[in-house]
């Protein structure tokens, strides 16, 4: 049974990365038209774009493997159906649950594999990409290194540990340096909001560095007038729906903690958690186009039909995520719904197969 479960395994992962490497071929050269328009725009050339787009296909792995997934185990099952391998297997009584279950392994094997990718791959590599094409254009940027990022003002140098969308920071010092470059004063704050063109300091500790000592006061709020500005940021900044769910997870905290709305990064958090779910629901879906009422349709009718249910259901699950927010439905709502239904579709259609 282990060699015929690595058969099926190989067969059916075989299908999924086939499917995958042709949408982030679609997906890359679609990116790679739209980044011409930026080409000859400072030092970005033709090699700067591809750069680019190599180093965000990685993001687009993780979003878009629930839909290869399907269509991936639609192409391997189906190539074992054409070649009545399929037949023999369950001649040999080997029953269609027991198929089912070696898909279903492969199936979140790789996307264990993605998530891994998701996690501590894809968001590293986008907001370097989104940095070296801000260079390459001539845009301004903050130094990035182990201690978070660095950026100069004046005679002022800023780190901030954590960068946030919509301008807002944590975790962030600021040393103010003399003009003879002696430290006069250090400012540290646990939160960071852009508003009105200047910054507003939330938990600040200010340590003045005087001839005779130091001394130390702690200010509820304060107001911080810098060039430095959210537009700035940008460029070393993840998009929301990019960032890892221990990022997104600090994120909505960071929200809550101010008192600011979460909703929308919070349902972000759960679409990301139930992530691997869905992609299980996607392989089940595609065994009834195989084993199922399907079964007598031509290979190329099921490819069609699959990859309209898969379509339909990044629609639907896109659709939920806004409906979600308009009604300020609870995050779990729109993020588990549509793979709900979903699942009860597949469950409904394995009913039908011998």
């Amino acid at each position: 049974m282990k060699i015929l479960d690595r058969y099926i395994g190989r067969t059916v992962s075989f299908g999924i990365l086939l499917v995958m490497l042709i949408l982030l071929a679609l997906y890359a050269f679609v990116t790679l038209v739209g980044e011409m328009e930026r080409v000859g725009t400072g030092r970005y050339g033709v090699m700067q774009a591809v750069a680019f787009v190599l180093y965000i296909l990685p993001e687009r792995v993780y979003e878009l493997f629930p839909l290869a997934a399907l269509i991936g185990t639609l192409v391997g099952l189906g190539s074992l159906a054409t070649g009545s391998e399929l037949t023999a297997i369950r001649a040999a009584g080997i029953s269609s649950a027991r198929i089912g279950l070696s898909v279903m392994r492969v199936g979140l094997l790789l996307m264990g594999a993605v998530v891994i990718v998701g996690e501590f791959i894809a968001p590293n590599l986008e907001q370097y990409a989104n940095r070296e094409r801000a260079l390459a254009l001539g845009q301004q940027v903050a130094m990035q290194g182990r201690s978070g990022f660095w950026a100069r003002d004046g005679n002022n140098f800023i780190n901030i540990r954590h960068i946030y969308p919509e301008g807002q920071l944590a975790d962030l010092t600021i040393y103010q340096l003399d003009a003879a470059h002696h430290l006069q004063l250090q400012t540290e704050a646990a939160s960071a909001i852009y508003q009105d063109g200047s910054w507003q300091l939330t938990k600040v500790v200010r340590h003045h560095i005087l001839p005779d000592g130091v001394t130390t006061e702690h200010i509820p709020t304060a107001m911080w007038q810098s060039l430095l500005s959210p537009k700035l940021l940008a460029v070393v900044m993840v998009r929301p729906d990019a960032l890892s769910v221990v990022g997104l997870y600090r994120y909505v905290r960071y929200l809550h903690d101010n008192h600011l709305d979460a909703s929308r990064y919070a349902q972000s958090l759960w679409i990301k958690l139930v992530n691997p779910f869905t992609t299980g629901v996607m392989v089940l879906l595609a065994i009834p186009f195989i084993l199922g009422p399907l079964r007598s349709v031509s290979l190329n009718q099921r490819l069609v039909v699959g990859a309209l249910v898969g379509i339909s259901f990044h629609i639907i699950n896109r659709a939920f995520h806004y409906i979600g927010q308009i009604y300020s439905l609870h995050p779990t709502i729109g993020a588990l719904l549509p793979t709900l239904l979903f699942l009860g579709i597949s469950l409904v259609w394995l009913r039908r197969v011998r």
